[in-house]
């Protein structure tokens, strides 16, 4: 699969890496799984890095996405705080338009082309070193 993820619960940070062509049905399997995993918890810091990635989604995967905030909503669950790492701008609009889908949703999620601008805006300054270095070892394995 090209989507892994890994967590590092001294931080609160669940990190996904995609590598290569993704599809969105990738995405949702990976998200199904990663909420198997005992560590997992609702209102972690979430770091998606697609750095190395495309993501095929389409609008019907975003009604999904749409419906999984809007579940979350109503088990009353604290929202992820969602830094999505990416060298383009398209993940923006997608970003932009999933808040205009999940209206009423208090959604915490931006896009960023740094990861020190992630690391910022995921509350993480004074953890800094430590999350470059576990986000730089997890993209070794992954790769």
């Amino acid at each position: 699969m090209p989507i892994h993820y890994t967590i590092q619960s001294d931080l609160d940070l669940l990190l996904y890496i995609f590598t290569g062509p993704c599809t969105a049905n990738e995405y949702f399997a990976m998200y199904h799984t990663v909420y198997q995993d005992a560590r997992r918890h609702h209102g972690m810091k979430v770091l998606v890095d697609t750095t190395n990635a495309t993501l095929d989604m389409d609008t019907d995967s975003l009604m999904v996405a749409t419906s999984i905030v809007k579940e979350n909503k109503e088990g009353k669950f604290p929202p992820d705080h969602v830094a999505i790492l990416t060298r383009g701008s398209s993940y923006k609009y997608l970003a932009d338009t999933l808040i205009l889908l999940a209206k009423g949703v208090d959604m915490h999620l931006d896009v960023f082309n740094n990861v020190y601008d992630a690391i910022r805006w995921l509350d993480l300054s004074e953890k800094e070193n430590e999350t470059v270095l576990f986000w730089m070892a997890s993209q070794q394995v992954a790769g």
